[in-house]
């Protein structure tokens, strides 16, 4: 995935450095993206709609030099915590809704189990359209 991608989920995407470490032409930045989920976040499973959670994922910046000019740049976003941030806002609420029995992930983090209490099965299938997770995924509820 690109910035780009990053840039129009969180339009007020900051920045926040922790530390630079150079060795010859290879320059690691360690950062974290932070901002508030206000776009579409399109990842390869399916796009997540905008939350309004904030985020504060771990970041690695690599780059490349050659002659004192960039050569090539990679970033590499901790995907995983960016989405159990979304996620956690997201059961926090249900919690305080009284609707959150209980949640977990599933064994070797194939995914997750959520047991909700509703009035209705319809009223389950609701609250599950509305998990951040689930909306724009193949839904198997």
């Amino acid at each position: 995935m690109t910035v780009d991608v990053y840039a129009t989920a969180f339009p007020d995407m900051h920045r926040e450095l922790y530390d630079l470490h150079t060795i010859g032409d290879l320059v690691l930045v360690e950062l974290s993206l932070n901002g508030t989920h206000k776009g579409d976040l399109v990842l390869p499973p399916g796009t997540i709609p905008p939350t309004g959670k904030t985020m504060h994922a771990p970041c690695c910046d690599v780059f490349h030099l050659k002659d004192g000019k960039v050569r090539s740049f990679h970033c590499y976003v901790a995907v995983p915590i960016l989405l159990e941030q979304l996620h956690a806002a997201h059961l926090a609420e249900l919690d305080d809704g009284g609707k959150l029995v209980m949640a977990g992930p599933l064994p070797e983090r194939s995914g997750g189990l959520i047991v909700l209490r509703t009035g209705s099965v319809a009223e389950a299938k609701a609250i599950a359209d509305e998990d951040p997770l689930v909306r724009g995924v193949d839904n198997r509820h």
